[in-house]
């Protein structure tokens, strides 16, 4: 079902995604709790977070725009349907749509549009930090797969005694070597003359 958004009472209150079509047919997808809320809430003009959906209105009318409930969902259903949907469209502005964010869900993570994270590099470029909390990045860095978690690790046998590492830095500290060192052994760039082996 598509309603011109120039029409009053669209619809009743219920949760679900929405899809807006610009008159040069660029895709916004939306997903809401109250869908006539939210077609309220854009034809009074409070669209300007979403910076491409409030420019394309501005530009041609809100009244020129389309609004099509794509389905009805549960609210904590939404987000997933909503991404869904943003890639079945492909609403997102980098395919040429009005959404600069898709959002995340279980299997993939948020799309941010080229503006945006132009927009968030801008922002870490020029951000100051205190000393402290470089180093605190740095530790939290080194720590985050202390214990071999990893999820690119490899597990190493030391063919000698039987003793199997959860990854090369564990191998390399119990045998007192740099884990450079160790892994250029381990891939055959240098001749292995330790009695660990890729398990």
């Amino acid at each position: 079902m598509t309603l011109n958004l120039s029409k009053k009472k669209v619809m009743k209150k219920r949760c679900g995604i929405y899809k807006i079509v610009s008159p040069n047919n660029r895709v916004y997808i939306g997903s809401s709790i109250d869908l006539e809320a939210r077609y309220k809430f854009y034809k009074n003009g409070h669209a300007k977070k979403q910076v491409l959906l409030f420019r394309s209105f501005e530009k041609y009318g809100f009244e020129n725009h389309s609004f099509e409930v794509l389905c009805e969902c549960q609210p904590e259903e939404r987000l997933f349907k909503e991404r869904e949907f943003g890639d079945l469209y492909k609403s997102s502005s980098d395919f040429g749509g009005l959404n600069l964010v898709l959002p995340k869900n279980e299997d993939k993570p948020a799309i941010y549009s080229k503006e945006i994270r132009q927009k968030f590099s801008n922002i870490a470029k020029n951000r100051k930090y205190k000393p402290e909390t470089l180093i605190k990045f740095s530790e939290a860095r080194k720590n985050k797969y202390k214990n071999g978690d990893h999820p690119m690790a490899k597990v190493i046998l030391n063919t000698q005694v039987g003793i199997f590492y959860s990854c090369i830095k564990e191998a390399a500290d119990a045998l007192g070597l740099k884990r450079t060192a160790l892994s250029m052994k381990l891939i055959g760039k240098n001749k292995n003359n330790t009695p660990l082996i890729y398990a």
